[in-house]
C-alpha cells in the first residue's frame, strides 16, 4: 500500500511553493529564474507477518570482520611460548653483537659498583657552575685506583717488609751511626695495630662493611690487605722470620668488634674471590672462636693492614707511616729507659 500526498495549491490555481513566493518578484528584473523546489513524497510498506521468514533477524545489523588487531588480542591467536625456540647458551650469541667501544662494565665482579665510591663532601645538589657530586666522586675514584700504594710507603721511607715485627736471634747485632737514614736500627718487636691512629679514618667499620650491601645481598668490599705470601694451614706465629708479607688484593667479608679485626679473603688473578676451602670442609679456629676461617685464604687482619678500595691511598700512607713513628718512639723509650 502506498501514500503520496497532495501538493497544496494556491487561491489561482497553482503549486505553492515558498521560494518561489519569495522570489516572484524578482525573477521579472533578471534573465535567470531559480528551480522551483518540489516536496518529496515519502514511501511505506506494511510487512505481512510471512515476510520474516524471508528477511531472517533485521534488528542483528549487517555481518562483519573483526580487525586483525581485535583478533591478535584474543587467546586463541596468540602465539604459545614453545612456538620460539632459543639456543640454550646465548652468551656467544651476545657476545657477537658487541658493536663499537662501550662504557659498560662488560667483567663480572663479586663486588657492587657502590663499593668503590668515595667520600666527598659536596652537596647533592648544587649551584650550576660547580663540579657536580656525582663528577667530583668519578674523579676520585679514578684517581685513587692510579695511586700505587708501595710506591707511596717508599716515598715515606717505609720499608713494606719491617711493617710485621719478627723475632730475632740473641746473636743479632746492631751497627750504629752506620751509613744510612737510620742512625739505630733496630728491629722492630711491637705490633704496629697499636699505634694506629683511628682519626684517620673517614668512615666506621659498620660503614666499611655496609658498602658492600647491594639488594639485601651483603657482598664482600674489595681492598688490599698486608698478608703473608704463601696461604698455609698451618697458621705460624706471625713474628715467624720466615713468613714474608705483601700488599694483595682481598675482598673484606666482615667484621668483628669485639677484636676490632677484618676477615679478608684474597682474589685469584680474574679479581675474583679465591675459593680454597679447608679439607673435609672443616672450619679452622685460632685464638678463640672469634676468629674462625673457612678458607685457608681467608685471614684476620687489623685496620693498619687493611686499605679499602674507596679509601685514599695517600691518606692511608700517611696513617701509617704515623703508626711507624710512634712505634719507633715508643720503643726508643722502652729501650733507653
Amino acid at each position: 500500500m502506498s501514500f503520496t500526498p497532495k501538493t497544496p495549491q494556491t487561491s489561482q490555481g497553482r503549486q505553492f511553493s515558498a521560494t518561489s513566493a519569495r522570489l516572484r518578484g524578482r525573477s521579472s528584473q533578471g534573465a535567470h529564474r531559480y528551480p522551483q523546489i518540489q516536496q518529496r513524497g515519502f514511501y511505506s510498506d506494511i510487512l505481512p507477518h510471512q515476510a520474516e521468514r524471508n528477511l531472517g533477524n533485521v534488528l542483528s545489523g549487517p555481518q562483519m570482520q573483526q580487525d586483525t588487531l581485535w583478533n591478535i588480542g584474543k587467546e586463541k591467536h596468540t602465539p604459545k611460548v614453545t612456538t620460539f625456540q632459543t639456543p640454550k647458551d646465548m652468551k656467544p650469541l651476545l657476545d657477537q653483537q658487541v658493536y663499537g667501544p662501550t662504557t659498560e662494565i662488560l667483567t663480572k665482579s663479586d663486588f657492587p659498583e657502590r663499593a668503590y665510591a668515595p667520600k666527598v663532601q659536596l652537596p647533592y645538589y648544587v649551584e650550576p657552575g660547580k663540579t657536580p657530586r656525582k663528577i667530583e666522586m668519578e674523579r676520585q675514584k679514578r684517581h685513587y685506583a692510579k695511586q700505587d700504594l708501595n710506591e707511596l710507603l717508599t716515598k715515606e721511607g717505609i720499608d713494606v717488609t719491617k711493617l710485621m715485627p719478627k723475632h730475632v736471634s740473641k746473636d743479632h747485632r746492631v751497627h750504629l751511626n752506620a751509613c744510612g737514614k737510620d742512625p739505630a736500627p733496630f728491629p722492630a718487636y711491637l705490633p704496629l695495630e697499636i699505634f694506629d691512629n683511628t682519626e684517620y679514618d673517614c668512615r666506621t667499620p659498620e660503614e666499611w662493611i655496609r658498602m658492600g650491601l647491594e639488594n639485601g645481598v651483603q657482598k664482600p668490599v674489595p681492598g688490599r690487605a698486608l698478608l703473608p705470601t704463601v696461604d698455609s694451614l698451618d697458621r705460624k706465629d706471625p713474628k715467624d722470620p720466615n713468613i714474608f708479607y705483601h700488599w694483595c688484593e682481598v675482598g673484606v667479608l666482615e667484621y668483628n668488634p669485639d677484636t676490632q679485626l677484618y676477615l679478608v679473603q684474597k682474589l685469584d688473578k680474574h679479581g675474583k674471590l679465591a675459593n680454597k676451602p679447608l679439607p673435609d670442609d672443616s672450619v679452622y679456629t685460632r685464638n678463640g672462636p672469634q676468629t674462625r676461617i673457612f678458607m685457608s685464604n681467608q685471614y684476620w687482619v687489623p685496620r693498619i693492614r687493611l686499605m679499602f678500595c674507596a679509601e685514599d691511598p695517600a691518606a692511608f700512607t700517611k696513617r701509617v707511616a704515623d703508626a711507624v713513628r710512634s712505634r719507633r718512639q715508643t720503643e726508643a723509650l722502652i729501650r733507653y729507659n
